[in-house]
């Protein structure tokens, strides 16, 4: 019978470098008609994309994004940060080759990431309804399908995805225990969540891009 770590010690290596997915609120509106939209320097959330020739819907737990901007492109790919170039001509659009960060996530997010970037190596054109965007192949087959992200803030209910395991030096990894690990953030900095093993209290603090979790306390639970 061992006793977990430090929790706060557990949740500063999560909050630094656990990739998190919030659980987004799908709509069924379908695309709107074709029109003139920028589509560039806006973040998009993945909605559906091809498998087998199918548009299947992503999960609401897994998060893929992508920002295009200057020629360059990226985002989260499910389980990996990815990057990529584009060219862009009125509609036509055409990805270069596509690189990533190199963690492992376990089926079906890895499965989703490795599709999502098979269908961008694909696209041929797009099309926007301003606040939804899809790509075509070059048969004109819709294989990717966009929502404008909402505007982005910490605040909310948050799960784990993915967590660096630092005893054993394997990087961010995924177990069955991982999307228990929650993270809630509210907007007066208080932070409290589940930690896979005992419940947690504690602070945050945000500055630009960079976040601090300030030492806290939780439950006093054990893990066999």
């Amino acid at each position: 019978m061992i006793k977990l770590r430090s929790t706060v010690a557990t949740l500063a290596a999560m909050a630094l470098t656990a990739s998190f997915a919030v659980t987004a609120v799908a709509t069924d509106d379908e695309l709107q008609p074709l029109g003139v939209y920028e589509i560039e320097g806006i973040t998009w959330i993945l909605k559906s994309q091809a498998i087998d020739g199918e548009l299947v819907e992503i999960p609401d737990q897994v998060l893929v994004s992508l920002l295009m901007e200057d020629g360059q492109a990226g985002g989260q790919g499910a389980c990996n940060n990815y990057f990529s170039s584009y060219e862009l001509d009125g509609f036509d659009l055409a990805f270069g080759e596509t690189g990533s960060t190199m963690m492992g996530c376990l089926p079906p997010v890895m499965d989703i990431e490795q599709a999502y970037f098979a269908n961008l190596s694909q696209v041929a054109s797009y099309q926007s309804g301003g606040i939804q965007m899809a790509f075509l192949d070059v048969d004109g087959n819709f294989i990717l399908e966009f929502d404008a992200a909402p505007p982005v803030t910490v605040v909310g209910a948050w799960t784990a995805t993915g967590i660096n395991n630092q005893a054993e030096q394997a990087g961010v990894v995924t177990s069955a225990v991982t999307p228990q690990v929650t993270a809630e953030f509210s907007p007066d900095g208080d932070l409290t969540g589940f930690d896979g093993c005992n419940d947690y209290f504690t602070t945050y603090e945000i500055e630009g891009d960079t976040i601090a979790v300030i030492a806290g306390s939780s439950t006093d639970s054990f893990a066999h």
